[in-house]
């Protein structure tokens, strides 16, 4: 997972700038209306999400469609007017969403929040805007995540008596210094070729550690089903790339000392150009770094 510095503006920003856009004066009186709650609902994700407890989130009737028809508006605001722009009155709310889509980062590339590996194409709602209405124009509650992430999440909401059931929060919790991912690599023989398959797993160290902490990262990976996602990827890299320069390339002549030293070089200079300890690719190569036997057991 990916960790972001919070977005430099708020719900204040956004709400009352779409708001305005409703053109239905009955409407949009009564979202005005509505302002002073939804700032104080903000204020209650905040405190929780700083605090590791967002399964502990209330979804009040009040904002519900179905105590008050005009609450489906919630919703409307972010796919009428924040997540397109169809004139130049949405614009400036729009404009918010491409903040958020092309987030800010020291890195040299934007990737999603969730798997750290594929490119952004949509803004996932942390906890669903189905069943926190109240919560669809909040940029805290808006997170950059790729396709495939943001497909298989669904409208995941966690159990309000775990906390380990919530997902991990590219705004509220910074794990880049922690190496929770890992990887085995294990040779197989597929209609008489050799090849070898990745699979990836939490460093068992996180549990010892932080019991909560494992159990949120294995609840994220588990939700948005990190190894359908990277591992035939990984797996064509290994293969193509990794496996072919042991056999007549740049691995072929080295001594296994050599290659640990070579290999834990390349999962740090990886590290350094802002992939950072939990890349896919990273853990290949520290894998191999401190692989257990010959490295011709792998091809």
């Amino acid at each position: 997972m990916f960790y972001l510095p919070k977005p430099n503006f708020s719900i204040i920003n956004t709400y009352p700038i779409c708001v305005e856009l409703v053109t239905d004066d009955n409407i949009r009186t009564y979202l005005q209306n509505l302002s002073q709650d939804i700032f104080s609902y903000a204020l209650e994700y905040e405190y929780l999400g700083q605090n590791k407890r967002l399964n502990e989130l209330l979804k009040y009737a009040k904002f519900s469609p179905e105590i008050d028809d005009r609450n489906k508006w919630l919703l409307n605001l972010y796919n009428y007017y924040f997540a397109k722009s169809t004139n130049e009155r949405s614009t400036l709310a729009h404009g918010y969403y491409k903040r958020l889509f092309s987030y800010e980062t020291d890195r040299a590339v934007r990737r999603c929040c969730y798997c750290n590996a594929n490119k952004i194409d949509a803004l996932d709602h942390f906890l669903p805007e189905s069943k926190y209405h109240a919560l669809s124009v909040n940029p805290m509650n808006l997170v950059p995540a790729c396709e495939h992430c943001n497909k298989k999440k669904k409208a995941y909401e966690p159990n309000p008596n775990d906390s380990r059931s919530v997902l991990i929060h590219p705004y509220y919790d910074n794990i880049l210094n922690l190496p929770w991912l890992k990887v085995s690599l294990t040779p197989e023989v597929i209609k008489g070729i050799k090849r070898v398959r990745t699979n990836y797993y939490i460093n068992h160290q996180v549990f010892m550690d932080d019991e909560v902490l494992y159990g949120r990262i294995s609840t994220t990976l588990k939700n948005i089903k990190l190894n359908d996602n990277i591992c035939h990827i990984a797996d064509d890299f290994v293969n193509t790339e990794v496996i072919p320069d042991f056999v007549d390339g740049e691995y072929a002549e080295k001594s296994e000392v050599d290659l640990r030293m070579l290999f834990s070089k390349k999962a740090d200079r990886l590290r350094q150009q802002g992939y950072g300890l939990n890349h896919w690719k990273v853990a290949i190569y520290s894998y191999l770094s401190t692989h257990p036997g010959n490295y011709d057991s792998l091809y």
